[in-house]
This record gives structure tokens, C-alpha cells and sequence, in this order.
């Protein structure tokens, strides 16, 4: 959202917008009219009242408001911890490749391994075959944004256990599939993402970092020793 300045030559008397007047110390304004406190702003109501989208900030924080607290939201984090959900609610749903990958490996011990999790590689969405000079992958799961280098790296090069083989390749492929911080987003995705992040049960990418850090209107009063 635009905020309009401040200056000196701001008056005493500010222009109101003709439909709205300023609820800046009216204690009864509901969550959406609150969304400004610039005395003359206009206080536009949304749908969803309990829930007020501000905009980005840095190019890597979505900064958003719902149930009277602020959000600071990693854009990346959040958006990896949607996309890794959406996965392994959908996990073993696949997409076939029209030219397969080539993986070459490197020893008898990473093809060992690789015989060995098939079928959890098969769980997570790779179909592998055997090959005269290493591995066909023949399909990836859905959303999956890597190559055969990627594989190699991901998951024969660290030998990942077979327990942990759906979680790994989840993460690592939303990881890759989530906005970057930088990134330019649209403002109805980056709400969209915003509003996501608030409904999350686990806050957390699926590396551990928060997704958000948040401040109530009490904590914001008293880091500017207001009361």
C-alpha cells in the first residue's frame, strides 16, 4: 500500500477522503479500518476483515496484519513450507519424462544404494532403471524443478536414509520451486502466499527457520516507549 507523507506543511485540519473519517483513536474500528493510522488515510474494509495485506518490504518480507497482530513474513520460507505441504499431502504423484535423465554414477557402492531405495525413490515420485552406463530416471515427482545433477547431489552423494527419502526430496524440491528472496511478486500472489502462511499449523520451512516473526500492538508501543 502507498502511505501518503508526512511533511510540515500537513495541517492541523487534513483532507478526509468524503466516504471515510479518520478512526485513528476510535478504539471500537474494526481490524480492516485500522490497516492505516495516518490521520485522512482512507479505510477501506476488505472481505475478509480479520485479515489486512500491506504489501513487501527489503524484497523479501510480506507484511501483513490478522487479528489485531503485525506479520513480518519470510516471502521464501512461507512459500517453501506451502509447497512442501501441498507435496507431501500429494506425495508419489508423479510425471513421466518424454526423454528420461541419465544419471551416471560414480562406484558399485552408489549403485548398491540405489537398488536398495527404489522403492522409496518410487514412493517419492522416481521411477529409476537400470542402464548400461548408470540410471534412466524415467519420472519425477510433480513440481519437481531439479535435473539428474540435482538427484546426484540430493540423494546419492549424502546416501539419505530411506525413511527420510520423501521428506528430503520434498523439501529440497520446494526449496527450489518457492520464490526467492528478491524476487518480484505480484501483489495478489504475494497476499496469497501471506494469507497461506498465517493459516500454517507449523510455521516453519521444512529446514526449521520461522516463517514469520510477529509484534502486537502493545510490544510496537513499547519498543518506541509508547503508552
Amino acid at each position: 500500500c502507498v502511505i501518503p507523507a508526512l511533511d510540515a506543511g500537513i495541517s492541523s485540519a487534513p483532507t478526509r477522503h468524503p466516504e471515510t473519517k479518520n478512526i485513528r483513536f476510535q478504539t471500537s474500528a474494526s481490524a480492516a479500518q485500522m490497516r492505516f493510522s495516518v490521520p485522512g488515510s482512507p479505510a477501506l474494509a476488505k472481505k475478509d476483515e480479520d485479515f489486512i495485506y500491506y504489501g513487501t518490504i527489503f524484497g523479501t518480507f510480506l507484511m501483513a496484519q490478522k487479528s489485531g497482530v503485525f506479520y513480518l513474513i519470510d516471502q521464501h520460507a512461507a512459500h517453501e513450507r506451502i509447497l512442501f505441504n501441498a507435496i507431501m499431502e500429494n506425495a508419489g504423484e508423479k510425471q513421466p519424462l518424454l526423454i528420461p535423465l541419465q544419471l551416471k554414477t560414480q562406484s558399485d557402492e552408489e549403485d548398491d544404494y540405489l537398488e536398495s531405495v527404489k522403492t522409496e525413490l518410487a514412493d517419492a515420485g522416481f521411477e529409476l532403471e537400470r542402464a548400461q552406463d548408470g540410471w534412466l530416471i524415467k519420472s519425477v515427482p510433480i513440481r519437481y524443478k531439479g535435473n539428474e545433477l540435482d538427484f546426484y547431489e540430493d540423494i546419492v552423494k549424502k546416501h539419505v536414509e530411506p525413511s527420510q527419502i520423501l521428506y528430503h526430496v520434498a523439501a529440497s524440491t520446494a526449496c527450489r520451486a518457492a520464490v526467492m528472496d528478491g524476487d518480484i511478486v505480484s501483489p495478489s500472489k504475494a497476499e496469497e502466499i501471506a494469507r497461506g502462511a498465517l493459516e500454517l499449523k507449523d510455521p516453519h520451512c521444512p529446514h526449521g527457520r520461522p516463517v514469520f516473526h510477529k509484534l502486537t500492538r502493545a510490544e510496537l508501543f513499547s519498543l518506541v516507549k509508547r503508552t
